[in-house]
């Protein structure tokens, strides 16, 4: 499984179960090329947190033992266990869900936000360091695109 996220330096990704930035210099753009026509897992505030949803043109699945009111076309999952049968879907997020799938990550995709951010949910930026190897980099005017490989 792939994971495509975005952080501030310190591994912030929400506030208050939202976005602490308003955009990303290329960050959406980036991360709908290469989810689309892909299946993406997420847990159930990710699921709320989405503007417009189910994101279009993919498969969505949400990972949740809450009972949730979802479209047809979204599928829900309630152990980690069953996303094996995912193996070539994107991880879009939150920071609970990924410290249950680490192990399941091959391919990190990291944007980066140049500033902090006040943030109250974080992702483990020490975890990836210490168990992926940085394989490419972009700079953009607020942010760094890295691309992460399992060691």
């Amino acid at each position: 499984m792939k994971a495509i996220m975005a952080c501030d330096p310190y591994g912030g990704i929400g506030i208050e179960g939202r976005l602490p930035w308003t955009r990303l210099d290329g960050d959406l753009a980036r991360f709908k090329e290469l989810t689309n026509g892909s299946t993406v897992i997420m847990g159930h505030s990710t699921w709320r947190s989405l503007p417009f949803k189910p994101l279009l043109n993919r498969t969505n699945v949400v990972v949740s033992n809450h009972k949730l009111q979802l479209p047809p076309s979204v599928k829900v999952i309630n152990n980690i266990d069953d996303l094996a049968d995912y193996s070539d879907a994107w991880f879009i997020g939150g920071a609970r869900l990924l410290d249950e799938v680490w192990d399941q990550i091959d391919q990190f995709h990291l944007t980066k936000a140049s500033r902090a951010y006040d943030c109250d949910t974080f992702i483990d930026l020490e975890y990836l360091e210490d168990n992926f190897e940085l394989t490419s980099e972009e700079v953009f005017k607020d942010n760094i695109y890295e691309i992460w490989q399992r060691t």
